[in-house]
């Protein structure tokens, strides 16, 4: 279970994600076991994280990619938010392949986990698990289908990923978004990738009951259950944040 744990990181200062940051970090060193061989975090328009270089047990490295670009949302994409991005492919497409590229390079599986999501229980494990002799699992959810914000890609596969993300074309269509992507090449290769049986991903409601789990876009509220439950400690929570999440 050798695995660079990747993540992407952007803050307009106004979504209370660097105060999320902290939840986000603490929440992999409690409940990622075992641990990745490092963290790798691309983080875009010069938004720096606040990640320390090592990770929270002293052992665990955690390099941040900084970058002043950012290839942008996908509704940057499709004109529907600005400013315009007149690209093929969103930021988060870039995300994926530089990360699985990094996995590959260091020959090791590569596991994402977005900068809004939270997973508790032996998450780690269970993805293993239900990943079984395939090589690729990711999650559901109901309004795009497939999700993004949890998976897992095995080193061997990455290539084919990578490949795949660029040549089943241009994101500029709305019927081709990156969780269409995922979907079809569950479609193509049922053999070889699948879904998850465990989390919310972005659906509601959540059982914070469940032994296992993960969900993504979290509100206040939610939150606040989180800590009478001691899944998490959020102290100086931001006011005025309805949700902890890059909502373009």
């Amino acid at each position: 279970m050798s695995y660079i744990l990747g993540t992407g990181y952007y803050s307009n200062g106004r979504n209370g994600l660097d105060w999320f940051a902290k939840i986000w970090l603490e929440n992999t060193f409690l409940f990622a076991d075992p641990l990745p061989e490092r963290i790798v975090c691309v983080s875009v328009g010069n938004s720096h994280p606040p990640y320390p270089p090592m990770g929270l047990d002293g052992l665990t490295p955690i390099n941040v990619l900084d970058l002043s670009g950012n290839a942008g949302h996908i509704h940057q994409l499709l004109g529907l938010t600005k400013p315009h991005k007149p690209h093929h492919y969103c930021g988060v497409t870039a995300t994926f392949a530089l990360l699985a590229s990094l996995a590959y390079a260091n020959e090791c599986d590569f596991v994402y986990k977005e900068q809004d999501c939270l997973a508790f229980g032996l998450w780690v494990p269970q993805m293993y698990e239900e990943l079984g002799g395939r090589s690729m699992a990711f999650g559901r959810c109901r309004i795009m289908g497939s999700a993004q914000s949890l998976f897992v890609v095995r080193h061997q596969f990455l290539p084919t990923f990578i490949s795949y993300l660029f040549r089943s074309g241009s994101e500029r269509d709305q019927f081709n978004l990156p969780e269409h992507k995922f979907s079809r090449l569950q479609i193509e290769m049922p053999d070889q990738v699948k879904y998850f049986n465990f989390g919310y991903d972005r659906d509601r409601p959540l059982n914070m009951n469940d032994m296992v789990w993960y969900a993504q876009k979290f509100t206040p509220e939610e939150l606040r259950q989180l800590v009478k439950l001691r899944l998490i400690n959020a102290e100086d929570m931001p006011e005025n944040v309805p949700l902890f999440s890059n909502v373009v």
